[in-house]
């Protein structure tokens, strides 16, 4: 007998990031200094900030993506009945972890842009340069 369409367990955020930790595709990054569960509600919200204070120039890489689905029972249900249905996905984000990147962009204008996006986040953030970028 099979079990069909298992959905997922509670989701572990680990303690520091271990891959990740570096800015690796742009020029300058959001890190995380906090672990934590982002949703894909604030993900999307910090790209929208991104994209609007950069007036749509540049490149845009996100790191980070819903990929745990969160559980919830409707409110006055009773208990049993089995698990709720799936009311959002999350992303587990660990310590150091780098979510955003931005390439192609005045690194001035990039890190307005990157400190707005992070007031979206809810946790705790830095803005962060890769090691040969030219900082003005």
């Amino acid at each position: 007998m099979s079990k069909g369409f298992v959905k997922f367990r509670k989701v572990r955020v680990a303690k520091i990031a271990t891959r990740q930790f570096l800015v690796a595709y742009g020029s300058i990054g959001v890190k995380v200094l906090a672990s934590c569960k982002l949703t894909t509600q604030q993900i999307e919200s910090a790209r929208t900030v991104i994209v609007r204070t950069c007036n749509r120039k540049g490149q845009i890489f996100i790191r980070a993506r819903g990929k745990f689905s969160v559980s919830k029972k409707p409110l006055g249900v009773r208990m049993g009945g089995g698990k709720g249905g799936i009311d959002k996905y999350v992303d587990a984000v660990p310590k150091g972890a780098i979510i955003f990147e931005l390439d192609n962009v005045p690194l001035d204008l990039a890190k307005k842009a990157l400190e707005k996006a992070t007031y979206k986040l809810g946790v705790p953030c830095s803005v962060v340069y890769r090691h040969f970028a030219k900082i003005s």
